[in-house]
């Protein structure tokens, strides 16, 4: 959704968001359903996915996309058939029941839903495709209509050319249900069958954010403020100053590591309930 969503209104109530619906996987925007584009049911233990590609043609400096367990320039997952769901996205967004890529995935025991969501951003030079445009993913597998010719995969697309923009994650819940969202940059159902050359472009929503400096290099950078090469400032203050710096920034380094560290957790946990691999994610020692 874009900001100017209602808030007070399903996802795909207006013209400034697009949904994806449980029941048929049909697709909404606009309050127009649509249940013949290529989409699927989900529920507990899917995970939904979702990406969003904005090809950087008028579209600001940036988005954002919502959803857990996914992967793709855009992409949200999340599970279902069970008591909560989950999204995974990309920039890049990871889940346990339901996945939109967008990207999502799930077991078969009723347990949470996730959702990932995944963004890209690019020039008609480098990207398969050059429209503004949104994919769901089931699971991991991309959902939508796709037509194979020599060999080259092309369509897939639930929105085609939508408009240009800031895009924020978004879900509407109804009866107690529940998502959990996972931007990644570890995803439980990374997305497949992608159109050729897509995968490349795609990044998990968790890099819009950039690591906090170390402890050592918060303080390296402040001081090449000028007020602390003036000659007659004061030394004790300068080192009183530096040791605060340092502390607060050992703070938010610690609890970034140790968020990382839960995430891949987390994530491993998913991918062994479910059976999958997990030789691509780092061993890490989890403080609690």
């Amino acid at each position: 959704s874009m900001r100017t969503g209602d808030l007070q209104a399903p996802v795909g109530y207006d013209r400034w968001s697009y949904g994806l619906r449980d029941m048929q996987g049909s697709k909404i925007h606009n309050s127009k359903r649509e249940d013949r584009w290529g989409g699927e049911s989900f529920g507990p233990g899917d995970v939904v996915g979702f990406a969003i590609c904005l090809t950087g043609k008028d579209n600001g400096n940036g988005a954002g996309v919502v959803g857990s367990n996914g992967d793709g320039t855009a992409t949200a997952g999340g599970t279902s058939k069970g008591s909560t769901s989950g999204i995974d996205g990309l920039m890049g967004l990871d889940g346990n029941d339901t996945e939109s890529s967008t990207t999502h995935h799930g077991t078969n025991i009723p347990m949470p839903s996730t959702t990932t969501a995944a963004t890209t951003t690019s020039n008609k030079k480098n990207l398969p495709t050059s429209t503004n445009h949104i994919r769901f993913f089931k699971n991991g597998e991309a959902m939508g209509h796709f037509i194979v010719s020599r060999g080259i995969r092309t369509g897939g697309q639930a929105f085609d050319n939508i408009e240009p923009g800031h895009y924020f994650p978004a879900i509407s819940a109804y009866m107690g249900g529940s998502v959990r969202v996972n931007f990644g940059p570890h995803f439980i159902y990374p997305p497949r069958s992608l159109p050729h050359g897509f995968m490349k472009k795609l990044k998990p929503i968790s890099e819009l954010c950039t690591a906090p400096p170390t402890p050592e290099e918060a303080v390296a950078s402040i001081m090449k403020e000028r007020a602390f090469h003036h000659k007659k400032i004061d030394e004790n203050a300068v080192n009183a100053f530096k040791e605060a710096v340092k502390m607060e920034a050992t703070i938010r380094y610690d609890a970034y590591c140790n968020h990382v560290k839960r995430h891949v957790e987390e994530v491993r946990e998913g991918r062994m309930e479910r059976g999958l691999s997990t030789g691509d994610l780092p061993q890490v020692d989890v403080e609690l």
